[in-house]
Parts: C-alpha cells; structure tokens; sequence
C-alpha cells in the first residue's frame, strides 16, 4: 500500500566532503514510502518506472516523483498477488506483471493501460516471459503449476506462445518443454525462421530423476518437431540451451549420475548443427558462466578447483574464435567465492578492457586471497591496478588497487559498470590483496576506464551515473545488516559528485536507510537518479527521486567537451588497437559548469581503422593457436572434414581475418595454403561411434569416482578413458584404463588398501594423480595412475584441513599446505604449515 504520496522536502544542510561544486545548488528530492519494494524497472528512452511491492505493482510517469497502483484484479474484484515484473529491453512500450493466479497482466503502451489474459489453470507460479527480437508479436511464456498428490506436491512447467502480439490468448505449446527460447532473442543472430524455436525435452522416471534429455526445435510451436539425427548431440545429456549474441550454446553434462561431474560446450552458429566446443588447457569444470561477448567471439569463464580436494573454486577465461567452437585461455586462476561468484567485469561500452581477481594463494585465516589486475587488449597483457592519491601505495612497492566490484544497477535490472566514457566505480582497498574485512572497503573512481584511480569515500557503496558520468551519486551500504542483521551502520546521507569524482557533496537524507536499488535510464543520460532504501525504525521501504537538472543553467558547448580515446597503454600512454580499431569519445571536460543533456540518446564511439595485424586474424576451424601464436592442426576435427579420401593430400589456409573487423587491409596479409594435410596419416583414428556395454561386478560400493581428463594426445586419435574410483568400506583406490570395461588396483597402491585419505589431481597435468593416506604417505602418479612413487609426508592428521597446490609449468613442483595442533575437524587455533615438494623432495 502506498502509505505517503509525493512528500516533497527540499534538504538544507549539506556537508562537502572535499569542495563544494556549486554552493547554490540544491537537488530536488521527493520521497514516497511503501511497505515493500521487490524489483523496480525503468522503460527504456522514457522517465516511466514500475515498482513491485509486498503484493501489488505501482507506476510512475515523472522518475518516481509520483506513484499510482495498477488495478490488478480478477473477476471476483478480488486484488492479485504479483509474482514478477518484465520488461523488454528492445520494446520500450512492452511490459508485464505474472500474478499468482490464472490471469496474467500487460501493457503496450509503457505502461498508461494494462490489459489481461487468463490461463486455463487456477494457480500459476514463476511465470517467465519472453519476446522475439525480429517479430514482437511472437511471445513466449512458462508458468509453473503445481497440484497435491498423494504424498508431494507435483510442480510441471507450461509453455504457451502469442504469434499475434496478444490479440488473441496465448495457446499452450507441446508436453515436457522444458528451458525454450527463441533462437532470435537479439540482433546479431539472425538464422533460420523468426519462429523457430529451441527446447529440451526430457523423460523422467518413476522417481522423479530426468532419465534423457534431448535438444528440439520448430517453427510452427511443436505442431512439427524437428530433433537431431547423427549430429554431435545424440546420446549426450543436455542440461541447458541458451543464445548468446549469433551463438546458441547447449550445455552438456557429461555424467548425469555424478553430482559433481564435467559439463562441456557444443555450439551452432544456424540452430541447425552443433559442434563440440574445444578449450585450451582446460581444468574439469563444474559451471560455466558466459561473460559480456562480441558478436564474433565467446568470452566464457570456466569455474573449477586448483585440485580435487579444494573448496576454494577458481575460474579461467577463455575467447573464442568467431565459430565458437575453439577457445584460447586469456586468463588463469581468477578468484571466486565458495558459491562461484567472481569479479570478472568487462567495462562498458569500450572493447578489449577487462578488470578482474587474480586468485593469489590463502592468507592467514586460510581463506583464498585475490589481487585485481586490468587488460586493455583484450587479454593479452595485464597490469596492477594504480592510484594516484596515495603516496604509500605504489605499484612498484607491491601496492595497488584491489575492487570487490565495480557494477552499478541499470534501469533495466541488470548490473553494468555504467554506460559512461570511461568513468568508472568501484569498491576495494588497496594493499597487496583484497581484504576480507569489509571494514577496510573504500569507494574509488577512474576517469581513464580503470588506468588510475582515486579513492572518493572511507566506506563500500552503491552508486549509478547520470548525465552520462557527469553525476555520481554513492550511498553508504550496510554490511553489518547482511552479515549480522545489525542497523547500526544504516545511513542517512548520500554523496554526489559533478565534476567527475573531483570533489563531492554530501546530504543528509533525515532517516537512516538501507539502500537496495540506486538507479536511473538504462542509456545513463538522464539527471534524474532513484533511490530505494529500507528504513531502519519500521522495516518499510522509500523510494527517493532525486533532481539534479537544475545543477547547471546550460548545454556543454565545443569549450565544454573534450576528446578522449579509450584503451590507453599504461606504459606509453598511447591508445591501443583492439579488434581492428581505435575508439574515442568526446566527453564533457571535467571542470566544466554544465550538461550534456543527450536525454535517451545513446553513448556514441568513435571508431577510427588500424591497420591490419595478425591479433586481427584467427585460426580457421581445425586449428589451434600455440603458445608462438601458430595454427597447428587438430587432425582429429581437420580428417573428419577434408579426408573421406585417405590417401591424398590437402593443402590448407590456417588463418582467416576475424569476421567483422574493420582494420585496414594495407596491413598483415595472411599466407595462403601455408599447412598441409596428409590424410594417410591424419585419417588414422579410430571409429569410437560403436557403443559398447560392460558390467563389472564390486564387492562394495563407490564412495568416488571421477575421470582424469583427456591427455594432450587424444586431439589426435589416441583415446585415452582412465577411471579411478574410491571404495567406501576398504578406502582402496582402483582404476580402469578403459573406460570401466575392466578394473584393477594401480601398481605401487596395493599397500594402501583401508588407509586412503585424500585423492588430489592436478588440472595443469591431467597425467598426474596424488593420494594421501592416514599413515602420512604420499603416493604420486605422472602416468595417468599406472605407476606411483611413495614419499612421507613431513606431518599429517586426520584432524587437519590439507591442500596441495599445483606449479603451472611443472608437475613434480607443488606445496603441501596443512595444519597441526587441531583437537577437531572445526577447531580454530591448528597452525598452519606449508611445505614445497621439488623434484621428489619434500
């Protein structure tokens, strides 16, 4: 219920925390307070919002100065309970509101009238929405509904489409649909029929537990079911499908009877046919996250541990070439939390510059430490990150700037480090790593897309841009509320900067609140900025519209505006050529008095061409780039394309410019049939599309079991399915080297039976294996577990926490972290003790 309506107070006091930016000038600040505010939307190029409280939706034409209720309500004149807001990013006039009932609300006109449809169930639960990105009219929904059985509640997904816009109601699509899109859900893919459609279909068993999974498709909603025949996905388990960009990537899970096994990637360009993704120097992933993308290249990060016993995940980032289907690794050991979150950002609106978290070992409390490192080209290179008003912080001295995140929320829900030139926020300390004490957080801005940095206030904040950058605003955020449920450190100020970061302003609010949402347009053009805040006395929620249109009387005119050119090399401070191009963005210089005022209109870059070099050029499908930037062959993929004919001789081009590049071609020219493919001897793999099936019986269950992942060599033909498993009862250690057709105890582990402890591999070498029994012995592997080596291990206790971690470049180089003095498992006072093995000594 909306308690206060349009409460307008102007503030009087305000506090300068470095100078004061203009000593006249006041924000206009208006305040509405609700019970509860969930999600709150803006529709794009317009001041409209709409607001999901405890139960209802709320609406407001002027940036949240004034809210109205929608009138959501059934036959019955009895209100509805919402369950989600949407709205479409590429529609500015679409919008809708799932309700818990049969009948579902939406608008065409950004949100003035709501219309309805009803369902043919009485109950719905997390409705999703959908809408096609080349026909508007075509919309697809689910909605979960759930019925009592005998003994469970039984939820099941139903699919329902629009191919009028909604001038109809929606009809309800197939049975058993499970994760659909439509193939053409953006602007760069743009393949097969606008209706086409993709879904995973599964079959479940008696118990509830999908049993197959299969990838289907149609262009007339599954009256015509199209599914693969002989294709790359026949016989996998597909656990997702999603379109990124011109890709359509499946997901698929390698073992669906192991909880904790692999997932690969298989790739189309034309939602026809698939191809098994390739990545360099892969660790066994768990999740993969696609990260912000060019429409040519996947950016992927490919969560993992350092090791099989490690609870500390780590991601590496990989670029695909422009199919999709090869990826090179652009950055290893990127830190993320236990749940798999990591600070990986890609900066908006400018190529090539990545900010992330290098994971850099554990710290004193044993938890993994992480240093912030930035690209500007794209990958290749990395650089610490710089302040400039620190004169006891300086790179060379092992000090720089370390940010737990750098994202603000956009006006359409999403978190993005701001649609700005290069004006950037973000939350860390400085030091040698980023600190677990989040008392030590500060807030800090960069105005050279992340080069330097200077810290702007003591504590961590939420923020959002306006005005293109020229407005910062920062509110202080309670970290004590979400770790302790403590109010003590609610805030009742918020700052604003108008000069870039240079100086800031502080004002007092009246009332201490919690900020939940800091927002303003998606574009990030606009001057007027909303603010969401639980209060800290009764638990309801404000919605502040701040108003800095009044700050500056004029437009920026040529005097106002400054040339800047993106991506700066840290050393020669020279732009940097990514993708073919230089960009650069004329932007308000940082002193001036006045605005943009580009309302709703789009940050525009600047390209200007380079010329050509082979960073513009990729490796052709088939061939993989090696650590000297050549395309060698990967003849296992290059024999199935050109050599039907295993006798003759094919002459090959490696490279090809990467699609889409605008570099100038007086540049690199790329040699022509430079490799040649001798299909006798590429040819020779062996034909492993026959399934075979073996039982071998055990005389006990299996605790463990999990694959050691391909060696190097099985690119080329030589399969290689080593198995290893752990008994439960004996704590033996067995392997099959056959993919489980037959198993046998390791030679050099027979000893070992009732005392296994550990198993570790190693991700750098997937020859290598490692186990640790309870006696405090070392057995070590480098042969895929055909062999092992015994060593002693310098302490040991079942009571300890104990790690190995892996040297990139050498396998019989690793460290031995463990603990002594442990009285238990959960003890807190054990001392930590680290020992390197080197060359067989410990």
């Amino acid at each position: 219920m909306l308690l206060l309506t349009s409460i307008s107070y102007v503030l009087l006091t305000l506090l300068t925390l470095v100078g004061l930016t203009y000593a006249d000038f006041k924000p206009e600040i208006k305040r509405n307070e609700f019970e509860y505010v969930s999600n709150i939307l803006y529709f794009d190029d317009s001041p409209v919002l709409f607001l999901r409280a405890m139960h209802s939706v709320y609406y407001s034409e002027d940036d949240g100065k004034s809210w109205r209720m929608v009138d959501l309500k059934d036959d019955n004149g009895e209100d509805l309970d919402v369950t989600d807001i949407y709205q479409v990013d590429f529609d500015n006039n679409l919008g809708f509101i799932c309700t818990m009932s049969n009948r579902q609300f939406y608008t065409t006109n950004k949100g003035k009238d709501w219309k309805y449809f009803d369902l043919p169930y009485s109950k719905s639960y997390m409705g999703t929405v959908q809408v096609n990105y080349a026909n508007h009219d075509l919309m697809l929904f689910s909605f979960t509904n759930c019925e009592e059985g005998d003994f469970i509640t039984i939820c099941k997904d139903h699919w329902y489409y629009s191919d009028d816009g909604l001038k109809t109601a929606p009809k309800e699509m197939g049975n058993d649909l499970e994760f659909c899109t439509f193939t053409k859900t953006n602007k760069h893919f743009t393949a097969g029929a606008d209706s086409n459609i993709m879904c995973l279909q599964k079959e479940y068993d008696v118990f509830g537990y999908a049993k197959s999974s299969k990838l289907v498709s149609s262009e007339d909603y599954f009256k015509t079911i199209y599914t693969s025949q002989g294709s790359s996905l026949d016989n996998t388990f597909i656990w997702d499908v999603k379109v990124y960009k011109s890709f359509i990537v499946a997901t698929i899970q390698t073992d669906r009877f192991a909880s904790s096994s692999a997932f690969e990637f298989f790739v189309s360009k034309d939602a026809v046919t698939f191809k098994k993704a390739y990545f360099e120097d892969p660790m066994k992933s768990w999740m993969f996250d696609v990260l912000p993308s060019t429409p040519n290249s996947l950016h992927v990060a490919v969560y993992g541990t350092a090791n099989s016993q490690d609870s500390n995940p780590i991601a590496d980032v990989y670029q695909s070439n422009s199919e999709g289907i090869f990826f090179e690794k652009v950055f290893g050991g990127v830190y993320a939390s236990t749940f798999g979150e990591s600070p990986i950002q890609k900066v908006q609106e400018i190529d090539g510059i990545w900010i992330l978290g290098h994971s850099s070992g554990h710290g004193k409390t044993g938890m993994a430490d992480s240093k912030s490192q930035i690209s500007f080209d794209d990958g290749k290179t990395w650089s610490d990150l710089k302040v400039t008003d620190d004169d006891n912080c300086k790179v060379e001295n092992g000090c720089s700037l370390h940010l737990l995140y750098l994202s603000e929320k956009a006006g359409n829900g999403r978190f993005v480090t701001g649609p700005t030139p290069g004006i950037l926020v973000g939350i860390g300390n400085t030091g040698d790593v980023l600190s677990h004490d989040f008392k030590k957080l500060g807030t800090y801005v960069s105005r050279d897309a992340g080069l330097t940095w200077k810290k702007a206030r003591d504590t961590a904040s939420v923020f959002a841009f306006g005005d293109l950058g020229n407005i910062i605003v920062t509110i202080p955020m309670s970290i004590k509320y979400f770790l302790y449920g403590s109010k003590e450190d609610f805030s009742n100020e918020f700052s604003y900067s108008l000069d870039q970061g240079k100086t800031w302003t502080s004002v007092d609010l009246g009332m201490k609140i919690l900020p939940t949402d800091l927002l303003t347009t998606k574009d990030g053009t606009s001057q007027r900025l909303v603010l969401v805040g639980m209060d800290g006395n009764d638990n309801s929620y404000s919605v502040f519209s701040i108003d800095f249109s009044k700050a500056f009387d004029k437009t920026c005119g040529d005097n106002d505006k400054e040339e800047w050119y993106a991506r700066q090399d840290p050393k020669s401070n020279h732009p940097i050529c990514v993708y073919g191009h230089l960009e650069k963005f004329i932007r308000r210089k940082q002193d001036a008095k006045c605005f943009m005022n580009q309302l709703y209109t789009d940050i525009e870059v600047i390209e200007e061409a380079c010329e050509c070099t082979i960073d513009d050029t990729e490796c052709k499908n088939g061939f993989l780039k090696n650590e000297d930037d050549e395309c060698k062959p990967v003849f296992a993929v290059l024999a199935q394309e050109y050599c039907k004919d295993t006798t003759k001789k094919v002459k090959l081009t490696s490279r090809q410019m990467i699609p889409g590049n605008p570099c100038n071609m007086k540049g690199f020219k790329i040699p022509e049939n430079d490799v040649e493919l001798d299909c006798s001897e590429a040819g020779n793999i062996e034909d492993d599309s026959k399934i075979r099936t073996s039982a071998v019986p055990l005389d006990e269950s299996i605790a463990r079991y999990f694959y050691l992942d391909p060696a190097d060599d099985s690119l080329r033909g030589i399969p290689d399915e080593t198995l290893i498993l752990v008994t439960r009862n004996s704590k033996n250690i067995l392997a099959s080297y056959d993919g489980g057709i037959t198993i046998t105890t390791p030679y050099g582990l027979a000893e070992v039976e009732g005392k296994v402890a550990q198993v570790f591999t190693n991700h750098y070498f997937s020859d290598s294996l490692y186990v640790i029994t309870t006696d405090g012995k070392l057995y070590v592997s480098n042969d895929r577990a055909i062999s092992f080596e015994k060593y002693d291990l310098p302490t040991y206790s079942l009571l300890s926490r104990s790690k190995l971690f892996f040297n990139k470049a050498n396998s019989s180089t690793f460290i031995w972290y463990t603990e002594e003095g442990c009285q238990s498992i959960f003890a807190s006072g054990c001392k930590i003790k680290t020992f390197l093995f080197e060359q067989h000594h410990i």
